[in-house]
């Protein structure tokens, strides 16, 4: 029995007076080993689409569908099915399955394997399922009932076969055949039988189509991954997320049946983006509001009622007459533009001051990322400082803040269409003071003390050595998985107590660990040179220099050439520097 209905569950309910079960004749009863209807589930149109099929009509006392009884006998007669689970006839046995589903009374089979877990899934949730078409009409395979009665069809051995009306007049009253989203001018309509036979592949390979997620979920969550991508990198990360979600939508429904919803989310993108990155701007906007006065409260505690002022510049008679300080031990990062003088003689007053505000943003972008302080900003210098946090927190949010500094240097470099902006970082941690200098008739705040000093000279040493990023040695006990190698030991300019270095490379990567045996070799070099065996070290550091371009190694073999003709009265192992 097999007849088009209008409608979902709940317009099969409103039309229950037009459905009626015909029972089979006596002399089909007999031979048939089960009986059950098919309906198929459209709209009230004869040119419905055909998306789905019903398992169960609980209209006509939860009897279930022909693809349904098919599919368990199936199961049965090839043993995937245990005998003692099942009664005969089937169709009775899933009426009553499916009434106590719904009833709640029992869980009608064992969920024990994956084919109990598959029965129970059908007989239990909902009545219908979305059909998962294997291509257009006559994609599975039709033969004529005459060429089968005649013998001319013979490969029908261990075949499941499904015998119905294929009316190819499209006589008037007669119809049986019905659009799918397959259907095309050249395939035409697909048969009712062919669609019964699809219901019973799709149970056979349980490859029904289905969402994951109720629609609006995905719509929820498709708006706060792209409000995310705004915030980090614009509109056009925004259209590559869109074109990989649709790609992923296909892709899901090619290989697992999965239906993501395509056409709402993406409609649904920009405003419901606009929305949630306004409020992720204002939210970003209070939390920094509230790091400003906590930091005026802890530092400069007289200050919290001058914070609407100009940031960096605050009037004395709007303050308290008391000066405020306060004494750190903290990380001081000190930057330097190599060659400034030469390049801000090539532009005019107005180039390099555009040039420069776009540098300094670039610069103070890592500084804000990982929690730093930036206290002055001097011609081409920037200092920045740490010390509200654990001192290893501190040591490591300093480096990767040099190291993000260089790679978004690197980045502004090789846009910039003003000039090039060669940058060298210094690290030291030690003693600080934070607090306000008084001048003229206006107020600073600024951090002094010889932690700053040495800060600057190490940045300067860069220049000699051919690096980038210097720091103190007791920086190197908080890097972690960062690279770094031992530079030497250094007398800098006015200062008597020598420092060791360390040159902070970056991060673990397959470049990095590639540079190891440079590492090695210089390290060699650097051991022989404070031994005072020049020649042997100067042989080391050429050996590196064959292969690699260096600059700590073409350096140090210099050194040690000129300390080999001219050796000292006394080697305290320490290079002295005369210059800045």
């Amino acid at each position: 029995m097999r007849k088009k209905i209008a409608g979902t569950h709940h317009a099969l309910s409103e039309q229950i007076v037009v459905m009626r079960k015909l029972l089979p004749t006596q002399n089909l009863a007999r031979a048939s080993l089960d009986h059950a209807p098919f309906f198929l589930a459209s709209s009230d149109s004869e040119q419905a689409t055909i998306y789905q099929a019903w398992t169960f009509f609980d209209a006509l006392a939860e009897v279930p569908s022909l693809p349904v009884l098919t599919w368990l006998y199936y199961l049965q007669r090839s043993h995937e099915l245990a005998s003692e689970l099942v009664t005969t006839p089937i169709s009775a046995w899933l009426t009553e399955q499916r009434r106590q589903c719904l009833n709640g009374v029992i869980q009608p089979v064992a969920i024990d394997t994956e084919i109990n877990r598959l029965i129970y899934n059908v007989i239990c949730e909902g009545d219908s399922r979305y059909l998962d078409f294997y291509g257009p009409a006559q994609t599975i395979k039709m033969a004529s009932y005459s060429d089968v009665y005649e013998g001319k069809v013979t490969d029908l051995t261990g075949k499941i076969v499904f015998i119905g009306k294929a009316n190819r007049q499209f006589s008037a009253g007669k119809l049986d055949y019905f659009p799918v989203p397959f259907a095309n001018p050249h395939s035409g309509n697909m048969s009712g039988v062919e669609i019964l036979a699809t219901q019973f592949a799709n149970l056979l390979e349980n490859r029904f189509v289905h969402t994951p997620l109720p629609h609006h979920v995905v719509l929820l969550l498709f708006a706060l991954s792209l409000t995310v991508l705004l915030n980090v990198r614009g509109l056009l990360l925004s259209v590559v997320f869109s074109l990989a979600y649709v790609s992923i939508s296909i892709w899901l429904f090619n290989r697992n049946c999965l239906w993501l919803p395509v056409a709402i989310p993406l409609i649904a993108q920009l405003p419901c983006a606009c929305v949630m990155t306004l409020m992720a701007s204002r939210f970003d906007l209070l939390n920094e509001r509230k790091r400003i006065l906590a930091f005026a409260r802890r530092v400069f505690p007289e200050w919290v009622s001058l914070t609407n002022a100009t940031p960096g510049q605050w009037r004395p008679e709007h303050s308290a007459a008391k000066t405020t300080q306060l004494d750190v031990y903290g990380i001081c990062l000190a930057t330097d533009i190599a060659g400034y003088t030469t390049i801000s003689s090539q532009y005019t007053p107005q180039q390099m001051w555009q040039l420069m505000n776009a540098y300094f943003r670039v610069l103070g972008q890592p500084v804000e990322t990982y929690q730093g302080i930036i206290t002055d900003v001097v011609g081409d210098a920037m200092m920045a400082v740490w010390f509200n946090s654990p001192h290893a927190q501190q040591r490591l949010a300093a480096a990767l803040t040099a190291l993000d500094m260089q790679l978004a240097l690197d980045a502004f470099n090789q846009t910039s269409t003003l000039g090039c902006l060669p940058t060298r970082i210094g690290i030291n941690e030690g003693n600080m003071t934070l607090g306000r200098l008084d001048v003229g008739s206006s107020s600073y705040y600024s951090v002094i003390g010889d932690t700053v000093n040495i800060a600057s000279r190490i940045e300067g040493v860069n220049k000699y050595l051919g690096t980038r990023i210097l720091a103190t040695a007791s920086i190197a006990t908080s890097l972690g998985s960062l690279i770094y190698r031992p530079v030497g030991c250094f007398r800098l300019v006015g200062r008597d107590s020598p420092v060791e270095l360390i040159e902070i490379v970056g991060r673990k990567s397959a470049a990095t660990i590639a540079m190891q045996p440079l590492f090695i070799q210089f390290a060699l070099g650097l051991e022989l040179f404070q031994q005072g065996q020049w020649q042997q070290a100067a042989v080391c550091f050429e050996t590196v220099l064959q292969e690699y371009d260096d600059g700590p190694s073409r350096f140090y073999w210099q050194k040690a050439i000129a300390l080999q003709k001219n050796p000292p009265l006394y080697w305290d192992k320490v290079i002295t520097l005369e210059n800045k």
